[in-house]
């Protein structure tokens, strides 16, 4: 994008809590252990904070704690200091806020942006390496699933629309209408001649899309069947089985199988 001369980059801003004024990110002091990377209040009322703080341990004036009790200045109770939780950075040790209204305090925040919050945690935690994204770790329960067998579904079906994650009983809409779930799973260790579908009573969906893999590292499609409702919601789960699988040959996607064994190979390519 070209900009014109004299004029700056935009940039983030979010609002201080303490004076309620949204200000740029600049005017907040950094700090890692927050999900943006900066402190809550802006640096005017941190500092202001501080000096506050420092001229009345000075003089005398500010109430500390005895060792087992403390004044909230938020709710304005005295409560034991183990209502407060530990603060390395507090002078006493402990946070300046109770719990329950720290707690408070949180759950509003997080109720008044939910998706924000939501992605401010996601970012967090793959920054400090808590978790990776979804695309990147084979071993999560959800990969097989969401990341690989969603994405085949959306590659190799056409016209089809796709629900958000962890939509209930369905995962796709496909052109006629009907409710697809997509379901999948790799050779069972104990049993590496079958597969095993969870289906989990689901009566919501028209179909069970069911792909079968050899193993989550090299990930070869086997099998792929679309599966009626009517012949397998009752069931908590379904095991196939290289013997079995003649059974449900009618329910077989032959057509489909070369481009979803394109497909993956793609998905391992990158």
């Amino acid at each position: 994008m070209l900009i014109p001369n004299g004029s700056k980059c935009a940039e983030k801003s979010k609002k201080c809590p303490h004076c309620g004024e949204t200000k740029p990110l600049s005017e907040f002091h950094k700090n890692r252990s927050k999900p943006d990377g900066h402190t809550s209040w802006c640096g005017i009322c941190h500092s202001e904070s501080e000096r506050k703080r420092r001229a009345e341990y000075s003089n005398g004036t500010r109430e500390v704690h005895s060792g087992t009790t403390k004044r909230c200045p938020k709710c304005g109770e005295t409560k034991p200091v183990n209502e407060f939780s530990t603060d390395r950075y507090s002078p006493d040790g402990r946070a300046s806020w109770c719990k329950s209204c720290r707690s408070e305090y949180m759950h509003k925040k997080r109720t008044s942006d939910p998706e924000h919050h939501r992605k401010l945690r996601r970012e967090s935690n793959y920054r400090t390496g808590k978790c990776i994204p979804l695309g990147e770790n084979p071993n999560c329960p959800a990969y097989l699933g969401v990341h690989v067998a969603e994405r085949v579904l959306s590659h190799v079906f056409e016209h089809v629309e796709r629900m958000p994650f962890g939509n209930p009983g369905f995962d796709f809409i496909c052109k006629r209408g009907y409710k697809i779930d997509v379901k999948s799973s790799t050779r069972l260790k104990n049993q590496p001649n079958s597969w095993l579908f969870a289906i989990r009573h689901n009566t919501t969906a028209d179909y069970f899309l069911c792909l079968a893999f050899d193993n989550r590292e090299s990930l070869n499609p086997e099998h792929i069947w679309l599966l009626p409702s009517s012949l397998v919601s009752d069931k908590s789960s379904i095991v196939i089985s290289d013997s079995t699988v003649g059974r449900w040959d009618e329910y077989a996607l032959h057509d489909k199988l070369e481009q979803v064994i394109a497909c993956c190979d793609t998905i391992r390519a990158k």
